[in-house]
């Protein structure tokens, strides 16, 4: 499952990079901010 979130994680950052200051993920139900 973290494996998967992880994975998730790299390709919303690589997705939406351009377009948000701070890379945000949906992780259970709730955005969460990733701090790089």
């Amino acid at each position: 499952m973290a494996k998967a979130g992880i994975k998730l994680a790299i390709m919303t950052i690589s997705q939406h990079k351009s377009t948000l200051s701070k890379p945000m993920v949906w992780c259970n139900g709730h955005y969460v901010a990733i701090m790089l």
